[in-house]
């Protein structure tokens, strides 16, 4: 899967400073476990948001030339509610 974001107010200044955009990615009320595989962001101020918490792109640069762009090669995230193997399932014919 990929994720592509345009910026509504796209600029070359905005980039160095990952002011294009406030955040990426938004996780709210995860009722799955989540993985995040080669994760690569420009521009945006945090990758990604869960729980309210923000992944900031300054934190994870992997270039500090033009343009500024951030990666994360694997980003688990815990569920925040119960998974399927954590719930009893009863039989219909019950």
């Amino acid at each position: 899967m990929g994720y592509y974001s345009w910026f509504s107010t796209y600029s070359q200044d905005c980039i160095d400073t990952q002011t294009c955009q406030k955040a990426l990615i938004l996780l709210d009320s995860n009722l799955s476990n989540i993985r995040i595989q080669n994760l690569a962001t420009i521009g945006a101020k945090y990758m990604v948001v869960m729980n309210s918490k923000g992944i900031a792109a300054t934190d994870n640069l992997n270039m500090k030339t033009h343009p500024e762009w951030s990666q994360i090669t694997i980003l688990d995230v815990a569920s925040s509610g119960p998974q399927f193997n954590e719930l009893i399932w009863i039989d219909p014919k019950v």
